[in-house]
Formats: structure tokens, sequence, C-alpha cells
């Protein structure tokens, strides 16, 4: 106990505590995780805050095992530093807290994590795999700065990619999804909705019964306000499987399969479009306007073909069209 440090006194701690239970300390801060197990531990509490710093930690958490090391300062905020973190088969129901809203599904994570700044401005970076009860893994490797705010999430050189990605085991989660089948992701993000947000991205598809798709995305996110999302993006189908898509859409009346650029650009409720497609039919140039937020409530589009044989792509028109 220092009675003479600066601000007041301050009480330094140092500790090999080989059965620590932390259930018990979450009221020193809100983010503590219940672990329990063993760890090696240097604090600091001072009036305006403490600084705890961790090292050999091999614990539990809801079944899970934890190791790691790092250093958390709390105070007029909670901040990592070098904080690097290793999973085994931890549940993804155990971090509910730290997510805006709960998981839509369970699973077990493992991999690792890293950690560094305020939780309104993180550099994260991590390689974790999440496994379900039936169905294949999904693995991600991740590395950027994360941000939050009167501006909503940001995202400074942000990279994710998805490899494996199991469709199927995404849609747990993320019910709009939709699709099943396996493929790989990429994407990169920087900025915010608020002040413009750029993105690319790089998703492919392989249906069970083999019909690949990729589509390629790059542009720019800008908040409207009034719910309003304007866009100018642009990218290539390369190409698309309308095959592979009615294996989980069956209303779908398209088949066969489209490569060639397209882009859209304006408010989502009145996006200008344009693509110049190719098909093993023919050439189809499609241009106009869709509200994409209820697709099929409006939309005015013209088509231009070009030796285009319609009646190849679906069974809804006669042969030959």
């Amino acid at each position: 106990v220092n009675l003479r440090a600066e601000g007041g006194a301050e009480t330094a701690i140092t500790a090999l505590v080989s059965d620590a239970d932390l259930r018990p300390w979450g009221w020193l801060a809100e983010a503590l995780p219940p672990l329990t197990g063993s760890l090696s531990v240097d604090g600091r509490f001072w009036a305006g805050g403490q600084r705890w710093s961790v090292a050999d930690v091999d614990a539990r958490w809801s079944g899970g095992r934890v190791r790691g090391r790092g250093t958390v300062e709390v105070g007029n905020a909670l901040r990592f530093d070098d904080v690097d973190v290793a999973l085994d088969d931890l549940p993804l129901s155990a971090l509910e807290a730290y997510f805006p809203s709960p998981p839509a599904a369970d699973g077990l994570l493992a991999g690792t994590l890293a950690l560094s700044g305020e939780p309104g401005a993180l550099r994260i970076g991590g390689d974790l795999t999440l496994t379900v009860d039936s169905g294949g893994p999904v693995s991600t490797v991740f590395e950027g700065g994360i941000s939050s705010g009167n501006g909503g999430v940001g995202f400074d050189q942000f990279r994710a990619t998805v490899d494996p990605l199991d469709y199927a085991v995404l849609g747990r989660f993320f019910p709009a999804v939709g699709l099943t089948g396996t493929g790989q992701a990429t994407v990169d993000a920087t900025g915010s909705l608020a002040d413009g947000l750029a993105v690319s991205a790089d998703v492919r598809h392989i249906a069970v019964g083999g019909q690949q798709s990729q589509i390629k995305v790059e542009g720019n996110l800008l908040d409207a306000g009034e719910g309003q999302v304007r866009v100018d993006v642009q990218g290539d189908l390369a190409p698309l499987s309308f095959d592979a898509l009615a294996r989980d859409f069956d209303a779908l009346p398209i088949r066969g399969s489209v490569v060639g650029p397209w882009r859209a650009s304006g408010l989502l409720r009145d996006l200008d479009i344009r693509a110049d497609l190719i098909t093993p039919e023919g050439r189809v140039e499609i241009s106009g306007s869709a509200d994409v937020r209820d697709l099929g409530s409006r939309y005015d589009l013209e088509a231009a073909l070009v030796d285009f044989r319609a009646s190849a792509l679906t069974s809804a028109l006669p042969e030959p069209s």
C-alpha cells in the first residue's frame, strides 16, 4: 500500500492463484468473465480505477477452456492492452452478455483472439472456428479496427475471411440466408454508414449438387437518414448459378447461369440497376430501377436481348422462345 502515491493511496497486489474463482468478483467490472481456474495476476487499485495484468491463465468457462494473458484497465473507461486469448470448446451462449442481442443459435468456439484498445475503439484479430451439433464448421480469420459511437459501428481496414463456410450452419444464426451448401467469403470494410462505408466482398457458393457461384462486389454505403441507405456498388457475377439457388428456393422460375458485370446506385427504395449479362442461351442487358427493400413491390426494368433463347432458362415459356 502506497499512501504517498500521486492522487491518493494506491494498493498493489501480486499473486499466483492456483484455484481462482472470478464469479464473485463481477462487481469489479461488468466485462469480467466468470472464470474458474489458475492464473498469475498483478493488480493496482487507486481512487480513479484499477489496472490488472494477468498471465498463465488456464481456466474453465461454461464447460469450455480459456487460456491467455494481457492487461485490463478499469477506470473512466475499460481498456485492453495486448490481450491474447485461446478458446477450446467455449459455448457461444457464454458470450451473450457481450453481444448486442443473444445469438439465434448455439455452438462451440475454438481458436485465438487478440484485443487492444477500448470497447468503442478496438483493434482485434483472431482465428476462430464455430462447430454445431450437425453440419460442417465455420472458420474465420479476421483483423482490423472496430469502433462504435453516435455514428454507429465503424471499421478501420477490417478484413474477415470465412473458409470453410457451411451455409446451413450460417442460416441457423441468420435465417434470412436460406442457403445450403458450402463456400468461402472474404469481406473488407473501412468507415461507417454515418460517414461513408467502403466495402468489398468476394463470396463463393458450392451447392450440394456441385454447381458453383461467385459474386464479387465493391463500393460505398451511406446513411441517408429516415432509415434510408444510399449505395453505389458494382461487381461481377462469375458466375451466378440459378440451378444452385433453385435447390433451396423452389419457387425460383429461372434455371441455368449468368456471368457479367453489374452496378447499383441510389437509395434502396429506388435503386438504379444496370447489368450486362451473358448466359449459355445469349446476352441480356438490364436497366431500370426497383425497391429492393421489398423485392417485387415496385420495379421498372427493361431488358435488351441479343440472340437470346429465354425458354432454355424457364419452363414457363414455350419452346422455343
